[in-house]
């Protein structure tokens, strides 16, 4: 793991990294906004590339960022997107539905599966938090990828906002949550609550992880009800799953038992300490290294000798 963190180190100083937005469409034909993180080489060359699914109500800019560009310059082309209803991406406004992310985050793989400049047979996926969460329940689908990466993944919706929540302040949120969809089956209209007023945020959090969304407070119910650790255990996808010791929002048993879970090749590395946004910040060298080595190691080997070569 140290020689890795330092060749990644050294790659990072040399290797230049370009950004160009891109558009595609999810579920119900929904535009969605993306930006694609590359090395500097000809826009030609087929390179193995990573779709990131970003974290609970965030946006693209928050994938984290550094993540992406660390995995460009390991060679990747790595694809960061928006939700519907978030970010840049159409559809209506912090409506946090899981299962349309799932779908979203289908039609964000197939998208980078078509794209003349990535080796389709060598493309990943990435989630971190309850980005973690939508990538398992992406799994059910049989996504064409070679490996997945979860990072401090939630492994259940209702575990989630009782961790972040005292219990009677989740009894009074799922209650309003309740009268919201009341309110919206009788008037048509939504009932908006900050995105901290659902996930209060941890003392590991910081300013890179604010976030000043509004999301519909009927997505609570919607959050609830999803089980994504139903999913995995159908994947036979190689699964890599990061996690911290001492995550505030994500507690570790959770994770160990989504990895149980798993019937796939697979890791769990348990990071000491640092908080749920550790690998987002101040591990992230040690977390890109783990993360660029997991997704070498079940390249398609042709593929793989194809780009060594060029």
């Amino acid at each position: 793991m140290r020689h890795e963190m330092k060749r990644l180190a050294a790659t990072m100083t040399t290797v230049e990294v370009v950004l160009d937005d891109v558009e595609f469409f999810g579920g119900s034909a929904t535009p969605l906004a993306g930006c694609l993180y590359a090395p500097a080489v000809s826009a030609s060359t087929p390179l193995p590339a990573v779709v990131m699914c970003h974290g609970f109500g965030g946006t693209k800019e928050g994938t984290p960022p550094a993540m992406a560009r660390a995995l460009a310059t390991a060679g990747f082309r790595v694809l960061t997107w928006d939700y519907r209803g978030f970010g840049a991406s159409a559809g209506p406004r912090g409506r946090l539905v899981p299962g349309e992310q799932v779908t979203d985050a289908l039609h964000a793989v197939h998208y980078m599966a078509s794209r003349s400049d990535v080796d389709d047979a060598n493309l990943s996926i990435y989630g971190s938090s309850f980005g973690g969460a939508v990538v398992s329940g992406l799994m059910a689908y049989d996504p064409p990828v070679r490996s997945v990466v979860l990072v401090v993944p939630v492994a259940s919706g209702a575990s989630l906002l009782m961790t972040a929540n005292r219990r009677y302040e989740f009894q009074e949120l799922a209650r309003r949550a309740r009268s919201a969809l009341q309110r919206n089956a009788r008037a048509g209209e939504a009932t908006f609550v900050a995105r901290d007023t659902i996930l209060p945020q941890p003392p590991s959090s910081d300013a890179s992880t604010a976030s000043d969304v509004e999301l519909d407070l009927e997505s609570v119910l919607h959050v609830v009800a999803f089980d994504p650790a139903s999913a995995v255990a159908r994947s036979r996808t190689p699964t890599a799953i990061l996690a911290v010791a001492d995550d505030e929002l994500v507690p570790l048993s959770d994770v160990e038992a989504l990895f149980e879970r798993l019937a796939c090749a697979k890791e769990l590395h348990v990071f000491d300490s640092g908080g749920h946004y550790a690998l987002y910040n101040a591990r992230l060298a040690e977390a890109s290294a783990y993360v660029a080595r997991w997704y070498g190691e079940h390249a398609h080997p042709a593929s793989s000798e194809r780009t060594e070569a060029r």
